[in-house]
């Protein structure tokens, strides 16, 4: 049939006078702060952390208790992260547009040259850069972290991030002046833990986005189907949900894709769909620590040995593995799995040899990472694929052997104390600049920290019997007003959440780990 038959179009797709030609993600995306379904403390960080550019961008005298003179507004770029499909970039953009800003999104994987990124931002974050709307700019840079894969151009897009982001607000020489950073920035990024935004992180206010509630996200899903008139089964839409890992945008588009050609979404239809929520990064680290303690079987082995010396075969074999390590680009989480595993795999030496000689190589691992990490010397990324290697003539076995991915990587890591160590200091600094002024005599910041912080959830958690207010005793009532008194000087309240299996909460507000507390 000819391409302007209509019936040929019919046949193709029964249902297709149903299906809109606009995409359901572009026709259903978030147009308001209150439409986000992402979690309300995320959204109001991102929000209150552009607000507290207000003094500055605006010229508003009583700018947001946040960002006083004590406070020095010290991490002046902000880092969100999460799984892909969760709504990172349309957050920043409506948080930017409800605190009163336009926006220009620079994607880093499609600029990948460092000149390029800084012309588009000196441009934009001058202090003239207001569009024709009358508003300024608020500069978004997605995929920061930019692609896997490609391993040696790494130390140039490493250099271009740290060129692109902490130059505005360090110093450029010694005899230069600071240039002073006018306009927020917000970068967006899968793993904030990548390699190449070490210098990134610690300077950036670090925010790791959770998936969306399940129920949630089935909700959202029901309004879409109901204004597309596709019924769905509730199984259906908490199987799509589950097996995308909470993807929103998948789930839209294979709820788009299944109504080509039906009107009703089963939990069959969403089971052959076979969607994907997202990459298997551990499918990949145990690809290569595979490598690392297994040799090459038998015949593989004789097939390469016909083609050079043992000695040439074992300089290519290393360089293979190198190559490979590079490649994933996750140095740290490579070295804690063969320190987890390495002392476990099946090996014969009576004297402990190769745990002596690997000890060392652990150090010297340890000794780069820390050079790379305090001294900012990413000349030493070019050796951090080394150590992981040196594991291969020392444990690799002809056997297979089983590799248990480490259970303590998030615990020990460098990385997590430092995003810990952020989160505390921001709390101690807020509550420093919130004390009452009676209070700032008696409390340095750093006794804030010590002294007050680890006393604070108790003192504002008193044993009071939980009845009806009409009962409550003369003394407890005063008791009541003292804690009220005191979470109003030190700005603390209780914010209400809804957990997944839709009970309600009270939370600390600010969240912080040595305050959070769940309150029935």
């Amino acid at each position: 049939c000819s391409r302007g038959d209509a019936g040929c179009d019919t046949a193709l797709l029964p249902f297709s006078s149903h299906v809109s030609k606009k995409l359901w993600l572009n026709k259903y995306a978030p147009r308001r702060f209150t439409d986000l379904v992402s979690s309300a403390s995320t959204n109001k960080r991102v929000l209150s952390w552009i607000k507290q550019w207000d003094a500055c961008v605006f010229g508003k005298k009583h700018a947001q208790h946040t960002m006083r003179r004590s406070d020095h507004f010290e991490e002046k770029i902000m880092l969100i992260s999460g799984p892909p499909g969760l709504g990172k970039t349309t957050l920043a953009h409506i948080a930017a547009r409800q605190a009163g800003y336009d926006v220009l999104e620079i994607n880093a994987s499609d600029d990948r040259t460092g000149t390029v990124l800084q012309a588009k931002l000196r441009a934009a974050l001058e202090t003239h850069s207001v569009k024709q709307s009358g508003r300024p700019t608020l500069v978004i840079i997605d995929e920061i972290d930019g692609k896997k894969g490609a391993h040696t151009r790494d130390g140039h897009r490493m250099r271009a991030n740290r060129h692109l982001c902490l130059q505005p607000i360090l110093h450029t020489g010694k005899r230069t002046r600071r240039q002073p950073l006018l306009r927020p920035i917000i970068c967006i990024c899968n793993d904030q833990f990548a390699p190449a935004l070490r210098p990134l992180r610690m300077v950036a206010n670090l925010l790791q986005v959770e998936p969306v509630a399940v129920n949630s996200l089935v909700m959202r899903l029901k309004e879409i189907c109901t204004l597309e008139k596709l019924q769905a089964e509730n199984r259906a839409l908490v199987m799509l949900a589950e097996t995308t890992n909470c993807d929103l945008r998948t789930c839209v588009n294979t709820l788009q894709l299944l109504s080509t050609t039906q009107r009703t979404v089963t939990l069959d239809a969403v089971h052959h769909q076979s969607v994907d929520g997202g990459k298997d990064i551990r499918r990949e680290i145990f690809h290569v620590w595979s490598a690392l303690f297994q040799r090459p079987n038998a015949k593989r082995q004789a097939a390469r040995s016909a083609k050079g010396t043992r000695a040439d075969l074992f300089r290519r074999y290393t360089g293979r593995l190198s190559g490979l390590v590079n490649a994933s680009g996750d140095y740290e989480r490579i070295m804690y799995g063969c320190f987890e595993n390495y002392l476990r795999v099946r090996y014969h030496d009576h004297a402990l040899r190769k745990p002596n000689i690997m000890s060392e190589w652990f150090h010297w691992f340890e000794s780069m990472n820390h050079g790379i990490v305090a001294q900012h010397r990413n000349e030493l990324y070019a050796y951090l694929a080394y150590p992981a290697v040196a594991v291969h003539p020392l444990f690799a076995g002809s056997m297979y052997q089983r590799i248990e991915y480490p259970k303590p990587f998030y615990e020990v890591s460098i990385y997590m104390r430092h995003v810990e160590q952020k989160n505390h200091d921001s709390l101690v600094r807020q509550l420093s600049t919130d004390l009452p002024v009676h209070s700032r005599r008696l409390f340095s910041r750093k006794l804030v920290g010590t002294e007050l912080l680890p006393h604070l959830l108790r003192i504002i958690s008193p044993e009071i019997r939980s009845v009806n207010a009409q009962l409550i005793r003369a003394n407890e009532r005063a008791i009541v007003q003292r804690v009220v008194d005191l979470m109003t000087s030190f700005r603390v309240n209780y914010i209400q959440e809804r957990r997944e299996d839709g009970q309600f909460f009270y939370r600390l507000e600010p969240y912080v780990s040595t305050l959070d507390e769940a309150v029935p």
